[in-house]
C-alpha cells in the first residue's frame, strides 16, 4: 500500500512518521488538553479569530455585552476595537485592513499582526464560534466573582453578621445571571439625583451632554433635549423635516458634540451637501450662479466637517440593519446624539402601518438605551391640520401608532396658509414664516417660537423683531 495514503496512526517506518510525531504533542493540546483547560488569552484569541473569520460574530458579541474590558491584553483590546469600527462603517474586517494604519509604528504593527495570526490559528469552526462567545463572557464574569466570594469566606469565617454576609451574596446575582445590563442602587440614583440639584441650585452647567436646535428663544423656552431622550421632530411632507435635523445636525457639530445621522431617504452626500450649504448660505441648485465669494464658503464648510466626528449611514433600511449599527455606534464611536431621517420608512416585517408604526416606536426606546444618548427621530403630519389650517396636535402624525405616547418629546414644524402679513405663502416665494412648537415633554413645559425658513439656503432662522410666543 502506498505509505502517503495510509492513515497516520497505522505508518510505518517512513518519511512521514517523524511529521506526524511531531505533531502529536500540538494535536493533543489543541483537541484534548485545550479543551479542558484552555487559558483564558486562548479563549480570547479563539474568539478574535471566529471574528476576523466571520464578522457577523461582532454583532452577536455586542448583542450579549462583549465589550473592550473583557480582553486581557493591549493587542487584543485593540484587534477588538478596530474591528468593531470597521464593522459599524461597513469595511473589511480583515488582518489587512486592521495593519493599514499610517500612525502606528513598524514594531506596532508587527506585534499586532503576530497576535492576529495566533488569533487566526486558535479560530475554531463556525460550528464552535457561539461556545467560544459563552466561555469569554463567563470567565469574565468568573473574574468578577472571584474577589467576592473571597469577601464571603472571610466574612464567615470571621463570624460576621448575617446582614453583611448576605449582602456580599446578593452581589453575585446580578453577575452570574444572563442580563447584560445590571440595575443601580438606589442610593446611587438617588447621590446622582442630589449632585444635579445641588449644581442647578449654585447656577452650575450640569455635566451632562445637552443637545439644542440652535433656534435661540425656542432653546430657551422648551429647554434643551437631554441624552435620556427620545425625540420626534414632525412636519407635512416637504414642510422641512430633514432640512431642521440636518440644521441640528450642524448646529451641534460646532458644539463639539459627536453625530451619527441615519439617513434612509437621501443619499450620504446630499446630507452633507445639505449641512455645508447651511453653513456657508449657498443655493446648491444654482451653485454655478452663486458668487465666487459664496462658493469659497460652501467650500470651506465642506472642508469644516471633514474633520467633525460625523458618521453618515445611508445604506442601513431596515430596523434589524439599524439595530446592529447603533450597537456598534454605542461601543466605538460612542456619539452624543444619533439622527434618524425618518422613522415613517423603516423597513419590516409588519403590514399594517398602524401596528408597524407601534412597533418601530417601541424599538426606538430600547435603540435609545442601548445607545446611552438622545436620538432624534424624524416623522410626518397627517393632513388634518393642513386642510383645517391650524397648528397641529400630537394625534395629526400620521399612523403614529404608540409614537406620541413613546416619545419623551415632541417638535413640530408647521407653515401657515398665510404669513404674518396676512399674504398667502405661495411655493414661489423664496423665504417662508414658519412655527416652531413643542407639543410634548414628558417634564417640561409646550412652547412655540416664530421662524423663517429660507427655501434657497434650505435655513431655519429667527429674527430679532418677530413677537415670540412661549405657549
Amino acid at each position: 500500500m502506498n505509505s502517503r495514503f495510509t492513515p497516520w496512526p497505522s505508518i510505518g517506518i517512513n518519511l512521514e512518521l517523524g511529521v506526524c510525531l511531531q505533531s502529536l504533542p500540538v494535536l493533543l493540546f489543541r483537541f484534548v488538553i485545550s479543551p479542558m483547560a484552555k487559558t483564558k488569552q486562548v479563549v480570547e484569541q479563539e474568539f478574535l479569530g471566529c471574528c476576523l473569520a466571520d464578522p457577523d460574530w461582532i454583532d452577536k458579541a455586542i448583542t450579549k455585552g462583549v465589550s473592550e474590558s473583557m480582553f486581557s491584553s493591549l493587542r487584543r483590546r485593540e484587534i477588538w476595537n478596530r474591528l468593531v469600527e470597521f464593522k459599524t462603517s461597513d469595511q473589511p474586517c480583515t488582518v489587512e485592513n486592521i495593519l493599514y494604519d499610517t500612525t502606528w509604528k513598524d514594531e506596532n504593527k508587527q506585534a499586532l499582526a503576530d497576535e492576529m495570526v495566533l488569533c487566526e490559528a486558535e479560530s475554531p469552526t463556525s460550528i464552535h464560534a457561539k461556545k467560544v462567545l459563552a466561555s469569554l463572557i463567563w470567565r469574565h464574569k468568573t473574574a468578577k466573582v472571584s474577589p467576592i466570594i473571597d469577601d464571603i469566606k472571610k466574612k464567615i469565617e470571621s463570624d460576621a453578621d448575617k446582614e453583611d454576609i448576605v449582602s456580599s451574596v446578593n452581589l453575585l446575582q446580578p453577575i452570574v445571571s444572563d442580563d447584560i445590563h445590571q440595575d443601580r442602587k438606589l442610593s446611587d440614583v438617588a447621590n446622582e439625583a442630589e449632585e444635579w440639584a445641588r449644581a442647578m441650585a449654585s447656577g452650575l452647567k450640569p455635566t451632562v451632554t445637552e443637545v439644542t436646535t440652535g433656534i435661540p428663544s425656542f432653546d430657551k423656552y422648551a429647554t434643551p433635549i437631554q441624552p435620556h431622550e427620545y425625540v420626534v421632530v414632525t412636519a407635512r411632507t416637504s414642510h422641512g423635516k430633514t432640512s431642521m435635523m440636518a440644521q441640528m445636525t450642524g448646529h451641534n457639530l460646532r458644539r463639539g458634540l459627536r453625530v451619527a445621522y441615519f439617513s434612509i431617504e437621501s443619499s450620504d452626500r446630499s446630507v452633507l451637501q445639505l449641512i455645508a450649504s447651511q453653513y456657508s448660505k449657498v443655493n446648491l441648485r444654482f451653485f454655478q450662479g452663486e458668487l465666487a465669494e459664496r462658493q469659497a464658503k460652501y467650500f470651506e464648510a465642506i472642508k469644516e466637517l471633514k474633520d467633525r466626528p460625523l458618521l453618515i449611514f445611508d445604506h442601513d433600511t431596515s430596523l434589524s440593519q439599524i439595530q446592529s449599527k447603533c450597537r456598534g455606534l454605542a461601543q466605538s464611536f460612542k456619539p452624543d446624539i444619533v439622527f434618524l431621517d425618518y422613522i415613517n420608512i423603516i423597513g419590516t416585517s409588519a403590514k399594517d402601518s398602524y401596528e408597524r408604526l407601534s412597533y418601530l416606536s417601541e424599538c426606538m426606546i430600547s435603540l435609545r438605551k442601548t445607545l446611552e444618548c438622545a436620538l432624534i427621530v424624524g416623522s410626518q403630519l397627517n393632513r388634518g391640520n393642513e386642510k383645517e389650517d391650524r397648528r397641529p396636535e400630537r394625534t395629526d402624525m400620521r399612523d403614529s401608532g404608540s409614537m406620541e405616547e413613546d416619545a419623551h418629546r415632541i417638535i413640530a414644524l408647521h407653515r401657515p396658509k398665510k404669513d404674518l402679513n396676512g399674504m398667502e405663502q405661495t411655493l414661489d416665494r423664496s423665504v417662508f414664516d414658519y412655527e416652531l412648537l413643542q407639543l410634548k415633554l414628558r417634564d417640561g413645559p409646550c412652547a412655540a417660537t416664530r421662524i423663517k425658513f429660507n427655501a434657497p439656503w434650505t435655513l431655519f432662522y429667527e429674527e430679532s423683531n418677530l413677537p415670540q410666543r412661549t405657549t
